[in-house]
C-alpha cells in the first residue's frame, strides 16, 4: 500500500469516527448539545426553525406548583362537590410503566403530552387547538410541561427537549440532551433545569439550558444511574435538589452544577424532593420518607411507610402535615396501597387510609377548603378523591375508568387530570 493511500485511509477513518461521535454522543459516554440545523421538511406537524430565539416572558405553570414542588395551590379553593365537565381521548394508551404527564394549565389553556407521543392543547371546552407529535419515540411523552407566556417546554423518551410555541404549535427550538427524559422542567429567570437519562448503561445528569434558545450551559457530572425525579429549586441557596434510582439524592450548584453534598439513601428515588424552609422530603423505592437539612444533606428523620412509595409527598402550610401515597409492601405488584400523613417536624404519624390500588404513583394536590384544607389523589384502582388532611376523611370521592397515578392539577376552580391508560378529564363545582 503507498503512503499516499495510507494517509488517506487514516484521515478518511478520523473523519468517520468524529462523524459518529457527533451523532451519537453516546458512543463517547456523554451527551452533547444538537447542531443547529434549519429543515425545509415539516417537524411534527408545524414547520420550524431550529433555533428561533424567543421572547423571555414570565412562568406561568411547573409541575407540582412552584419550584419547591410542594404540590400545594394557594390560589384554588373546595367549596364543594366537583363534576365531570367533558374529556378528551384518550390520551395514554398505559406504554410503560412511568407515571403519565399531567395537564399544565394557565390563562391560555390545557397543555398535555402522551405517551403515544403526542403533545395536546386544548381550550376550556376540552376542544383540540393543535398537536405536536415526537418522532421515533416509542414511549412517548411522559414529563409534565413547564408554562410561560410564549411557550411549553417539555421532553420526551428519546432525550429530546422541545420549547413550542403556545399559539401556534410551532417549534422555537429542540435540543438532544440524552436517550430519555421523564423528568419536568424547571424554570427560573432565563434558564432552564432538566434531569436526562442515558440507557445504556443506566445513568444520568442535569443540564442547564437557555430558555431564549436552547443553549446548553452547563452539564452536571454523571449522577451514577437514571433519574426519574424532577429539579427542585431552592433560589435563596442557589441549590438543586434531585435523587437518582441508585438512592443517591444530591444538591447541586445552580450557577455552575457542581455538587455540594450528596447523601445515600436506602433505595430508589424515584419522587421528586418537596423543599420546605431549610428541609427537603422525599420517598424512596424501598418504604422510607426522609427529611435531609438542605445545608448540609444531613437526615434529620425517616420514617418506615407501608411500603414501596414513587409519588412525592405533598405539604399542607395550615397544619405542618405531608400526604402522600405508599403501596402495601415493596413487592413488585402490591395487593393495595395507603394514603398517608404524617407531621412534618418529626415524622410522626396522623392518619392513614387503605386502598385497592398497588401502584400507588400518584403525588397529592393541596388545596385550602372552608374548614381546613383537602388533598387531590389516588384512593382507588379507579377512583380519586378529596381528602380532609386533618383526619383522612373522604370528604368526595370521584369514579375513574381507569388507573391515575399522575398529579391533579388545579386551576380556576377546575381539577384535571391524565390518566395511566386512557384521557384527559376536567371536572367542575
Amino acid at each position: 500500500m503507498s503512503r499516499r493511500v495510507h494517509i488517506g485511509l487514516v484521515v478518511y477513518g478520523a473523519v468517520l469516527a468524529a462523524a459518529m461521535v457527533r451523532i451519537n454522543p453516546a458512543l463517547v459516554g456523554c451527551a452533547a448539545r444538537q447542531t443547529p440545523t434549519t429543515p425545509t421538511a415539516v417537524f411534527g406537524g408545524a414547520p420550524f426553525r431550529g433555533r428561533a430565539a424567543t421572547a423571555l416572558s414570565a412562568p406561568t405553570f411547573v409541575y407540582r406548583g412552584s419550584n419547591a414542588r410542594t404540590g400545594f395551590d394557594p390560589v384554588n379553593r373546595f367549596t364543594g362537590p366537583l363534576k365531570l365537565a367533558w374529556q378528551y381521548g384518550p390520551v395514554n394508551a398505559g406504554i410503560h410503566a412511568a407515571a403519565k404527564s399531567s395537564p399544565a394549565v394557565d390563562s391560555s389553556g390545557i397543555y398535555v403530552g402522551a405517551d403515544t407521543g403526542d403533545f395536546y392543547a386544548l381550550d376550556w371546552k376540552g376542544t383540540l387547538r393543535w398537536s405536536f407529535h415526537v418522532d421515533n419515540a416509542p414511549q412517548g411523552i411522559h414529563a409534565t410541561a413547564a408554562l410561560d407566556g410564549d411557550n411549553a417546554y417539555f421532553g420526551d423518551y428519546k432525550g429530546r427537549f422541545y420549547a413550542l410555541r403556545k399559539d401556534s404549535g410551532d417549534l422555537a427550538w429542540a435540543i438532544q440532551l440524552g436517550e430519555t427524559i421523564g423528568s419536568s422542567a424547571a424554570i427560573v429567570g432565563p434558564a432552564i433545569y432538566i434531569c436526562v437519562e442515558r440507557n445504556h448503561p443506566f445513568d444520568g445528569f442535569v443540564a442547564k439550558l437557555d430558555r431564549r434558545t436552547g443553549e446548553l450551559q452547563w452539564m452536571s457530572s454523571w449522577l451514577g444511574d437514571q433519574s426519574h425525579a424532577s429539579p427542585t429549586i431552592d433560589e435563596t441557596r442557589g441549590a438543586l435538589y434531585v435523587g437518582a434510582n441508585n438512592g443517591i439524592l444530591r444538591a447541586l450548584a445552580l450557577d455552575t452544577g457542581t455538587e455540594r453534598w450528596r447523601t445515600q439513601l436506602d433505595g430508589a428515588i424515584k419522587s421528586t424532593a418537596v423543599l420546605v424552609r431549610d428541609v427537603i422530603y422525599v420517598t424512596s423505592d424501598a418504604g422510607h420518607l426522609y427529611a435531609v437539612e438542605v445545608a448540609t444533606g444531613q437526615i434529620r428523620w425517616q420514617v418506615a411507610l407501608s411500603g414501596t412509595a414513587k409519588g412525592s409527598p405533598s405539604y399542607v402550610p395550615d397544619e405542618d402535615l405531608l400526604v402522600f401515597g405508599s403501596n402495601a409492601g415493596t413487592g413488585k405488584h402490591a395487593a393495595g396501597g395507603h394514603v398517608q400523613a404524617v407531621r412534618a417536624a418529626d415524622g410522626a404519624p396522623v392518619w392513614s387510609i387503605p386502598t385497592d390500588l398497588g401502584d400507588m404513583r400518584a403525588s397529592p394536590t393541596i388545596e385550602k377548603s372552608t374548614d381546613g384544607s383537602i388533598a387531590w389523589t389516588s384512593c382507588g384502582e379507579h377512583a380519586i378523591c378529596a381528602l380532609d388532611t386533618r383526619t383522612g376523611a373522604i370528604r368526595q370521592q370521584l369514579p375513574l375508568p381507569a388507573a391515575f397515578t399522575g398529579t391533579p392539577t388545579l386551576f380556576d376552580g377546575r381539577m384535571y387530570i391524565t390518566l395511566f391508560d386512557g384521557g384527559l378529564f376536567a371536572f367542575e363545582p
